[in-house]
């Protein structure tokens, strides 16, 4: 199928000619899709593909009305009239009202409109009652409120038109976003990664490397941004969604994703013990951070290779276990060390003398030792570890002559990096922000591999954190949040 807006535009929108535009094309013409999102990297072509998109759908269902929506009209004014005005061809557009109605009108009775969210004046969105669409864009998402989302599916598909004008669409909301941690994320981005997406939503990634048309000077421009801020880089160009730019008040405020996260393999030559750290909440999974501590002649390094973050059915420690077993220790045979929340040397009520960590000694029992418990019950998420081990990120604690580095692999760790990038502080502790599962339960969505990542760093650096606390007369001045 081919209906590309090609004539008298100033920039030809072909979709054959871009694999993920001519992907959103198809999705949008076989009107098997409610919602299309389209999210990743900065000029990744989203709005011009979305918007060529709109007037191919235009072109096919005459009569049809649409509209495109961001948070204010100076934003659609300055950003997104410049790529609509670039692919509208004018020799389809009948009537153009300017500003500040911004409204176009096609020479087969359908019409295109900018629309502003205005969340500031219009809290409960009554400017919206009365509106009929067909299809509705919502420009640059993470900016959006949820409610604005919640009404536009309201007001989809709410034209009919007539019978002699033409056949009624199938209506779609598009949605275009930048990698963000707003509701889009939740509701879309993490539903994508999981494969959970219901069928009638379609998510397509796209980043620069899927907009040929770019000029060299700009991907030239980009690559001095990735060594003036390669956090922005990361998010903005690679379309990142799991890094974060820091907000202030974080709990682990000197972790660095420039600094402590990169390619941090398995090391077969190490053949000291494999640590590992449990955090035994099971929703919205069960937590085990995996690392191997390198003592180099002038530095310790504490090296995070794998994350394990296990959802239902799988959130079991023996499966977690398992995992470990499978994909290294059966091919890099070593001693293992645990360590791990506390409370999992406490009976489980009802079992008898069983402990959680009873069966992490029952799973990896062939590569155990006596001295493979390192479980410290002293070891907290508490605001005096807190300031200990963001002084080891900062690098300023040196020990038994050694600097300590933390490493962190940036594929195999996503959640551990989250969990230090954007969980923040607050008066009683770490902040955890909750959610409802499906049956209705509260649970805590964040912090799980930050407490993981607290129990395991704190013991394996115990000695050093007690001559630290002498140094800076920290003693007696801890506060648990666990």
């Amino acid at each position: 199928m081919t209906i590309a807006p090609t004539l008298n535009t100033q920039v030809s929108f072909e979709p054959s000619l871009f694999p993920k535009a001519a992907q959103l094309f198809n999705a949008a013409h076989s009107g098997k899709y409610r919602i299309i999102v389209c999210g990743g990297a900065v000029r990744g072509g989203k709005t011009f593909g979305v918007g060529g998109t709109l007037v191919t759908l235009h072109r096919r269902f005459p009569g049809a009305r649409s509209m495109v929506v961001r948070d204010t009209l100076p934003n659609l004014r300055t950003t997104t009239l410049p790529t609509i005005e670039k692919l509208m061809p004018q020799s389809f557009v009948k009537q153009f009202k300017g500003d500040p109605q911004f409204q176009w009108k096609f020479t087969n009775g359908g019409s295109f409109q900018f629309f502003a969210e205005q969340d500031a004046t219009d809290k409960e969105r009554k400017r919206w009652n009365g509106l009929e669409m067909n299809w509705i864009w919502l420009e640059q998402a993470e900016e959006l409120q949820r409610a604005t989302y919640d009404k536009a599916l309201e007001r989809l598909g709410s034209y009919f038109i007539p019978k002699h004008v033409g056949k009624q669409p199938h209506p779609i909301l598009f949605i275009t976003v930048n990698p963000t941690s707003t509701w889009v994320r939740e509701e879309f981005y993490d539903k994508f990664l999981a494969g959970t997406l219901p069928d009638y939503v379609c998510y397509i990634p796209m980043t620069i490397d899927d907009n040929a048309a770019l000029e060299p000077s700009f991907r030239e421009s980009l690559n001095m941004l990735k060594l003036t801020n390669p956090i922005k880089y990361k998010i903005f160009v690679e379309g990142n969604w799991d890094v974060k730019e820091k907000t202030g008040g974080e709990w682990y405020h000197e972790f660095d994703y420039g600094r402590h996260t990169g390619t941090v393999p398995f090391l077969p030559e190490l053949t000291n013990d494999v640590h590992i750290s449990l955090d035994f909440n099971t929703v919205p999974y069960m937590t085990m951070g995996c690392f191997q501590v390198d003592l180099q002649p002038f530095v310790l390094q504490i090296r995070f290779f794998r994350e394990y973050c296990l959802a239902t059915p799988n959130n079991r420690t023996d499966r977690l276990c398992g995992r470990l077993i499978t994909d290294y220790l059966i091919k890099y045979p070593r001693p293992v060390t645990y360590h791990g929340d506390r409370q999992g040397e406490n009976r489980v009520e009802g079992e008898g003398n069983f402990r959680r960590f009873d069966r992490v000694r029952t799973s990896l029992a062939p590569y155990l030792h006596n001295r493979s418990n390192q479980v410290n019950k002293a070891v907290t998420v508490s605001s005096v570890m807190r300031d200990f081990i963001n002084d080891v990120l900062a690098g300023v604690v040196i020990w038994n002559g050694r600097r300590i580095e933390i490493l962190i692999d940036e594929k195999a760790c996503p959640t551990l990096i989250e969990d230090l990038a954007t969980t923040l502080e607050d008066s009683t502790g770490i902040k955890k922000e909750h959610a409802k599962d499906a049956k209705g339960d509260k649970y805590e969505k964040n912090g799980h591999a930050l407490s993981m990542f607290t129990y395991g760093v704190g013991a394996v650096l115990w000695d050093a954190f007690r001559e630290w606390k002498k140094q800076r007369g920290k003693i007696g001045e801890e506060t648990t949040s666990d």
